[in-house]
């Protein structure tokens, strides 16, 4: 949701094949293919990395990986959620 509209994804939210974009009271629903199992991209971007002898990708770099696990680590620990491996 911004100050210009907003992006609904339709259910279920981790397979949606439509989104919706609502812009000053006008909703446009647009279908999207789900392919996989919602790991196609990042499967796709690491094959590409390692056919061009990349160590990490441009578009998520290594450093940005670790930032949003730790903060997904700090929201666990605020939550109180352990896993058996932790």
């Amino acid at each position: 949701m911004g100050t210009r509209g907003r992006i609904k994804l339709h259910a279920p939210f981790y397979k949606a094949d439509k989104i919706s974009v609502v812009k000053e009271n006008e909703e446009r629903i647009i279908s999207i293919p789900y392919e996989g199992n919602g790991y196609e991209f990042e499967a796709i971007e690491m094959m590409r990395c390692m056919s061009e002898g990349l160590l990490e990708s441009p578009v998520m770099p290594l450093d940005e990986s670790v930032a949003v696990m730790e903060t997904m680590d700090r929201i666990r620990s605020c939550i109180n959620l352990c896993f058996p491996y932790d």
